[in-house]
């Protein structure tokens, strides 16, 4: 009665073993015998000792809430009900799965010894259900044991990055951990991206103060006494879904705090920002909260003209890096002087303009 039911721990755990004591009177002076829902325990766990006032016995295993205990003698019968402790989570793997799917191992005990001790399994990750894992043309169960060692095993769905709350029903018991609890903290994988949703107070010198709040979200500046603006400004609207990268682009999978993650071009391409009205550039639905979610990332001629994040290589500048040849990179090799004006130069295959 003293034991915290919270800490899973209270000496009821399903895989039994533990000795219990049962207070009463008048257990008199023959072995009773311990019964468990109306099923007489096996007389390996059966009584050990026992006085007029106590009796002690091993818990079986098992599993399950309010359960009937009796002690008979003769026709004599005591009940009381008492509880096998609840499921307990001590670490998922992986802790930070692809938000587009993963295998999760839910590791804990008291999930139940048996199949039948656990019962109907579920497992929650957020709002969607934990699904069995399908091996080819066979559908696994959630509840599994390694050296008889019980943990649940499920495949996740598409989800958005970010913690995430678990509960499982299990061993005919539930348990729930707040997504604060980390046991699940979804990311992207390599050649994705995507981040949670954060709100930030930023200066003009690019400093990070306290989160917004509901009252600052009119994002009205605010002068700070060594002369800094301080805006509230919306880095995302809403937690991120993980979508590709782009051909020609890389992106990182560490969502920054401060500024949005964004596909950037690499050596030998460029990016060009756009609106949806064009078919042929990259316009994603799970972006459209972002102020820029089309693009297209095109090759760049030549190709060492662009190093990468829009940035053009010296003796090019433009859109695209095509422009180049000022009177200071006349040693540029793909460029030729023009005799009619000392500033102009022309590209190999076309006119700097």
């Amino acid at each position: 009665a003293g034991c915290n039911r919270a800490s899973g721990d209270c000496g009821l755990n399903t895989a039994g073993g533990n000795t219990l004591t049962i207070v009463g009177e008048n257990f008199g002076i023959e072995s009773p015998e311990v019964w468990i829902e109306d099923k007489q325990v096996e007389e390996i766990y059966q009584i050990s000792d026992w006085t007029h006032a106590l009796v002690y016995f091993v818990l079986p295993q098992g599993s399950g809430t309010d359960l009937l205990l009796e002690i008979r003698l003769g026709e004599i019968r005591a009940s009381t009900s008492f509880s096998y402790d609840p499921p307990v989570v001590t670490y998922v793997t992986p802790n930070q799965p692809d938000a587009n799917g993963a295998v999760l191992q839910i590791n804990g005990f008291n999930f139940g010894q048996t199949i039948d001790d656990a019962g109907t399994v579920n497992v929650f990750v957020g709002d969607q259900r934990c699904m069995p894992v399908v091996i080819g043309d066979t559908t696994a169960s959630i509840w599994q044991e390694s050296d008889g060692t019980p943990y649940l095993w499920c495949s996740t769905q598409r989800t958005t990055v970010g913690p995430a709350e678990l509960l499982i029903n299990v061993a005919f018991q539930n348990i729930s951990y707040a997504d604060t609890a980390n046991k699940v903290d979804f990311t992207c994988a390599d050649s994705y991206y995507g981040q949670r949703a954060h709100t930030t107070y930023l200066t003009d010198y690019g400093g990070c103060y306290e989160p917004c709040s509901e009252n600052n979200r009119d994002c009205l500046p605010t002068i700070q006494s060594n002369g800094a603006i301080i805006n509230c400004s919306i880095i995302t609207s809403q937690d991120e879904y993980c979508v590709a990268c782009p051909v020609g682009s890389k992106c990182s999978t560490h969502a920054s705090t401060v500024y949005p993650v964004e596909p950037i071009s690499v050596s030998g391409y460029y990016r060009i920002d756009l609106d949806d009205t064009d078919e042929d550039v990259v316009c994603l639905p799970d972006r459209e909260h972002r102020d820029v979610y089309c693009y297209d990332f095109v090759p760049c001629s030549p190709e060492r003209a662009c190093t990468g994040n829009n940035t053009c290589a010296e003796g090019y500048t433009g859109l695209k890096c095509t422009k180049c040849c000022t009177a200071s990179e006349r040693n540029n090799d793909d460029c030729e002087k023009d005799n009619g004006d000392q500033l102009l130069y022309y590209r190999l295959h076309g006119e700097c303009v």
